[in-house]
């Protein structure tokens, strides 16, 4: 199953930049790239086989893009829960490059209550009571908020686990790596995957908020080019660099900024060739 997850993304991304498809199919797109085990992980139509091919995801699925795949949930989490700020601060740095300040000293830990006495968001809530807090988690908060119907292993879940507050679950099963047995947690809370961006924009969960972030292909593109760059030559972009950066944006927004058409223009500019 690792190496299904890992796999999943490699080749999907693979994939995008062969068939040069828009920036904007990174994190949105109609179809995914799937085996027996990850269908069956991800809930989805039965797949047959070990090999990965491209499937058509159902019209309401909350699959498809980077986001909601296993590889992204579970490197944004802490191998034990899930945190919307980790997840938040992870998009807007890797997809939207709008980097979350680093907090303050005094801004302490946001730890999930896995007791069942306390949501993330409620700890939230008090945290952001801080001023010097509220600024940052206006922007961070929103994205993390719509990736909270994935627990930390990607699967998508309606409630949060609990060890001792909430309805204990008789009819459900997991498997423990010899057997079957009974879940040994609590159904607790309902995920709320709702969130209002700093614009004031309601987003509902994570299909409007993937809505929302395919609208932005400019500047994904933009944050792609320069992670490109970064990787490409060692160094880091600088303010310097924005006229060439917009020069390949130019060239490759005819072709909706696709990804191999970003890549052949980013190693033909002087940010790749001079750097």
């Amino acid at each position: 199953m690792h190496e299904s997850i890992i796999r999943e993304t490699r080749v999907f991304v693979r994939d995008l930049v062969a068939r040069d498809l828009g920036i904007e199919w990174l994190v949105k797109s109609s179809d995914a790239f799937l085996n027996q085990r990850l269908a069956e992980h991800y809930e989805l139509p039965p797949v047959k086989g070990t090999e990965l091919r491209r499937v058509a995801l159902p019209a309401e699925s909350v699959r498809g893009g980077l986001l909601t795949q296993a590889s992204i949930l579970k490197v944004t989490a802490n191998g034990a829960n899930t945190s919307p700020v980790i997840r938040g601060v992870w998009i807007l740095e890797r997809i939207l490059g709008m980097p979350a300040p680093p907090p303050p000293p005094n801004a302490g830990s946001i730890e999930p209550d896995t007791r069942g006495a306390t949501t993330i968001r409620e700890q939230l809530a008090k945290h952001k009571a801080n001023k010097n807090c509220a600024g940052c988690h206006q922007k961070i908060d929103p994205p993390g908020f719509a990736l909270e119907s994935f627990d930390l292993v990607g699967r998508y879940r309606e409630f949060y686990r609990t060890t001792e507050t909430g309805e204990k679950l008789d009819d459900a099963r997991t498997w423990y790596g010899a057997h079957y047995g009974h879940v040994k947690y609590l159904k607790g809370a309902d995920v709320d995957s709702s969130s209002v961006l700093p614009d004031d924009t309601a987003v509902a969960g994570i299909r409007a908020y993937k809505d929302i972030l395919a609208e932005k292909p400019e500047q994904i593109a933009r944050n792609f080019v320069g992670k490109l760059v970064t990787y490409a030559t060692g160094v880091h972009t600088e303010a310097g660099d924005a006229l060439a950066i917009d020069s390949i944006l130019k060239r490759a927004e005819s072709k909706k900024f696709g990804l191999k058409t970003l890549i052949i223009e980013t190693v033909q500019s002087e940010l790749f060739t001079h750097k």
